[in-house]
């Protein structure tokens, strides 16, 4: 396995795994994530941000934000005005 082919298949486990939006984020979004492992050039990087892995792990971060926002509207004592 290359290690393109390792990166992918360790942001996959990742995904698969991670519950918490901010780690998950940092993981792999940031300029030291894996995603950035995956490109050197301005063509590569676009390459990279319009593959299906990249559109998965937008998709999974953005549905534990939302679960996080549900459970932070829940926790929270009812605003009286």
């Amino acid at each position: 396995m290359n290690d393109s082919q390792t990166v992918r298949a360790e942001i996959e486990r990742i995904l698969a795994a991670e519950t918490d939006a901010v780690r998950l984020s940092n993981l792999l979004f940031t300029p030291g994530g894996l995603f950035s492992r995956l490109f050197v050039t301005p063509a590569e990087k676009k390459t990279v941000m319009d593959s299906p892995l990249f559109d998965a792990a937008q998709k999974r971060l953005s549905e534990l934000q939302r679960r996080d926002v549900e459970n932070l509207v829940k926790s929270s004592p009812p605003i009286v005005g």
